[in-house]
């Protein structure tokens, strides 16, 4: 995700300000003539744009993963079938509830990075490679839990059908209250362990741009 990129990258970026054994190549001065507000909210309106116009992949994606009948026969029958089942719209389901959890997590993860920073450094203010991964790992470990619950309505929402007279869910509120109501506050973590272990060596490897 573009927006979860940049915000990766402004985390590299700090900690490479005060540690130069990290290899990231930032610059060291902020460019003054953006504003930090304006800085995050083109980082949110990218975010946002690269997430729409990716998201027939990602449902696509998400309706062979469960495997429904319509995948059985390959990628493009899964698409006809889509769209002659639920018409274009179909192709953005649970896109809304995605964009959603763009901001909450990436502000999540910016401010319990700073804040691990500060535990984890020094009294001079520098952090050592160990503690930066540590600072970087368990602000994204946060995130992904507390934003979580949205990742799992956005996938049933993409599986259920795509005429209200069938779907399941008739919102995102409505798939919260009745995942809840049904299956218990627990479910909304179904799969987190591994959605966890993932995110967090995809997230603290260096990049080199």
């Amino acid at each position: 995700m573009l927006f979860t990129s940049a915000v990766n990258k402004r985390v590299y970026k700090q900690i490479h300000v005060r540690n130069d054994v990290c290899s990231v190549d930032m610059p060291k001065k902020r460019d003054k003539r953006i504003t930090f507000g304006q800085d995050f909210i083109s980082s949110a309106v990218a975010g946002f744009a690269s997430k729409t116009l990716t998201a027939p992949f990602d449902v696509i994606k998400i309706r062979s993963q469960i495997g429904t009948p319509e995948s059985r026969f390959g990628y493009l029958k899964n698409i006809s079938n889509l769209f002659n089942r639920d018409g274009l719209r179909g192709f953005w389901k649970g896109n809304l509830t995605g964009c959603l959890r763009l901001v909450p997590q990436s502000t999540i993860q910016l401010i319990a990075f700073s804040r691990l920073r500060m535990i984890l450094a020094d009294n001079s203010g520098r952090i050592d490679p160990y503690s930066a991964f540590i600072a970087a790992a368990g602000s994204g470990l946060l995130a992904n839990v507390a934003t979580y619950p949205m990742d799992v309505m956005k996938t049933r929402l993409i599986a259920q059908h795509g005429n209200p007279k069938w779907a399941h869910y008739k919102g995102i509120s409505h798939s919260f209250r009745t995942v809840i109501k049904n299956e218990g506050f627990h479910a909304l973590y179904k799969g987190l362990s591994a959605s966890l272990l993932g995110n967090t060596i995809s997230d603290n490897n260096c990049h080199p741009d």
